[in-house]
C-alpha cells in the first residue's frame, strides 16, 4: 500500500508541474499578442510612516522600501541602457549583463522583508525581536531594525556566489502551554506556530502582490521581473533546501527552515501537508497576469527599445492574479482581478480559499476613484477601500493625492502624499497574515500608513 501511495503521490506530482510549466508557456505566447495601454511609467521614492518599524509593526507601511528600491534600480537601467539602444543586439547584451545585478539586488530586498515577517508576528504578541545575517564566514547576530539588516544583506551575496549566507529573525516568544492560554497565541498554540514560521513566506507573497498592484496602478518595468519572480518562487525553493537537509522532516535535525517548521505545526493540528504541497502553492502563483506582463516587458524591450511593463487587460478586465499563503487553517490560494470601468473608476474582486486544509473563505471586494474626475481643481486624487468578508470583517480605506501635474523640472511638482488606515481581523486570513497586535486574545486590530512620494 505504502509503495501505492508513493506512485500516486508522484503521479500528481507530475501531472501538477506539467500543468504549472504549461500554464506559463501559454501565458508567455499570449502575452507577446496581447494589448496593453501605451501610457508611461510612473515611479516613486517613497517615506513611509512604517518606517518606524518598532512603533507600527506594519507589513502595509514597510513594504514601501523594497517598492521604492526596485524603482530606483529601474531609474538607474535606463539611464545606463539609454546609452546601447539603438540596436536589438546591444540591447539584449545590456539584458543579459543586468540579470546578475537583479540577481544580487532582488534577495537584498526581499530577504529582509521575509524576516521582518517573522518579527511583525513576534512583535504582535507582544515580544521583543532581534535579526541576524551571516555572510563571508562569519555571522553578526543581535540586530536591531529591519535596516541594519537591510544594509548587511545589500552587501551580502546571494546563493551561488562565494561568501553567501543566511539571514534570521529571532525573539523571546513565550508560546502558551495550551491552546486555552489565548494570551500569547491569538489564533491556538500549533496555530500560532504555523503562523510565527510562514510569516516570511507571506511576506514575500505579499511583496509579489504589491509589485503587481503598483503595476496595475502606474505601470511597471522589465527590471522588476527577478523580484517579482523571486519573491513568488521562494516557497519553492525553501521546501527543496529543507528537503535536501532534513528529507524525513525530523525535528531532532539541527537546521531545518520554515518549511520544516510549517509542516510539523501542521502535522500537530491534524492537518497532512507536506513540502510538495508548499512547492505546488509557490509555483502555481506564477500563473498570474503579471508573469506574462513582466515577459512582455522584455520583449517590448528588444524589440522595440520600451521597457516599461503594463498591465495586460481584455476589455478592461485585468489578467487574473493568483497569490499563495500559508495560514493557520492551511494553505489557500486568492484569485484577484480588477475591472478598468473609466480611467478615473475601477472596481475589483479577490477570492481567496483554502486550498488544502480546512475549509474556509475570503471575499474582497474593492474600488478606487479619482475624485478629481469630478473637481478637476484637484488634478489627482484617488479614494480606494476594499472590505475583507471572512468569518469577520476587516478592510482598508485610503487616499492618495497629488495636487500638481508631474513636471520633471519642478520638485514641487513631483511630491503626492498617501494616508491609509487598514483593519486588521485574525478572523480573516488577511488580517491573521497581517495584524499588528494581537496580545491579550485581541482579534482586531487597526494602523494608519502616511506617506510622501516623490514621483519622477
Amino acid at each position: 500500500m505504502l509503495t501505492l501511495s508513493l506512485a500516486v503521490g508522484n503521479e500528481v506530482w507530475i501531472i501538477m508541474k506539467t500543468t504549472i510549466y504549461s500554464g506559463l508557456i501559454v501565458l508567455v505566447l499570449v502575452s507577446l499578442t496581447a494589448w496593453s495601454d501605451p501610457s508611461p511609467l510612473e515611479r516613486r521614492a517613497t517615506i513611509s510612516s512604517g518606517y518606524i518599524e518598532g512603533y507600527f509593526n506594519s507589513n502595509e507601511g514597510l513594504v514601501h522600501f523594497p517598492l521604492t528600491a526596485m524603482q530606483g534600480y529601474s531609474e538607474l537601467f535606463d539611464v545606463v541602457a539609454d546609452n546601447f539602444a539603438d540596436h536589438w543586439g546591444k540591447r539584449l547584451l545590456v539584458a543579459i549583463l543586468e540579470l546578475p545585478v537583479s540577481y544580487w539586488l532582488a534577495p537584498a530586498l526581499f530577504t529582509p522583508f521575509h524576516e521582518f515577517g517573522h518579527a511583525r508576528v513576534i512583535k504582535a504578541m507582544g515580544e521583543s525581536y532581534s535579526y541576524s545575517s551571516a555572510g563571508y564566514g562569519r555571522t553578526i547576530s543581535g540586530l536591531t531594525n529591519y535596516w541594519s539588516l537591510s544594509a548587511l544583506r545589500l552587501i551580502t551575496p546571494p546563493i551561488g556566489f562565494l561568501g553567501n549566507g543566511i539571514a534570521s529573525a529571532a525573539g523571546r516568544l513565550s508560546l502558551p502551554k495550551n491552546d486555552l492560554q489565548s494570551e500569547k497565541a491569538y489564533v491556538g498554540l500549533h496555530a500560532t506556530r504555523v503562523v510565527l514560521s510562514a510569516g516570511g513566506l507571506n511576506n514575500q507573497m505579499f511583496l509579489a502582490k504589491k509589485i503587481a498592484t503598483m503595476i496595475y496602478e502606474r505601470n511597471g518595468h522589465m527590471t522588476y521581473l527577478p523580484h517579482y519572480v523571486g519573491n513568488k518562487i521562494s516557497g519553492f525553493v525553501y521546501a527543496i533546501m529543507d528537503q535536501d537537509k532534513n528529507p524525513h522532516n525530523d525535528p531532532l535535525v539541527n537546521g531545518s527552515s520554515d518549511p520544516g517548521s510549517i509542516i510539523r505545526g501542521y502535522q500537530n493540528l491534524g492537518l497532512s501537508i507536506n513540502h510538495r504541497d508548499l512547492k505546488i502553492l509557490s509555483l502555481a502563483s506564477l500563473l498570474s497576469g503579471t508573469t506574462a506582463s513582466l515577459f512582455k516587458g522584455y520583449y517590448d524591450y528588444l524589440h522595440h527599445n520600451d521597457p516599461v511593463v503594463r498591465p495586460l487587460e481584455l476589455f478592461g478586465i485585468r489578467f487574473p492574479e493568483l497569490n499563495g499563503y500559508i495560514n493557520a487553517s492551511g494553505l489557500s490560494f486568492e484569485v484577484e482581478s480588477d475591472y478598468r470601468i473609466a480611467p478615473y473608476l475601477t472596481a475589483g474582486l479577490a477570492y481567496e480559499f483554502i486550498w488544502k486544509g480546512r475549509v474556509n473563505h475570503n471575499v474582497t471586494p474593492r474600488a478606487r476613484y479619482n475624485l478629481a474626475h469630478a473637481l478637476p481643481v484637484l488634478n489627482e486624487l484617488w479614494l480606494r477601500a476594499d472590505v475583507v468578508i471572512g468569518k469577520g470583517v476587516g478592510g482598508s480605506f485610503g487616499a492618495d493625492y497629488a495636487p500638481f501635474l508631474l513636471e520633471r523640472n519642478n520638485f514641487w511638482s513631483r511630491l503626492a502624499y498617501s494616508a491609509d488606515v487598514h483593519i486588521y481581523n485574525t478572523n480573516t486570513l488577511y488580517g491573521e497574515r497581517n495584524i499588528v497586535s494581537a496580545t491579550f486574545g485581541k482579534t482586531v486590530a487597526a494602523d494608519a500608513v502616511i506617506a510622501v512620494h516623490m514621483r519622477y
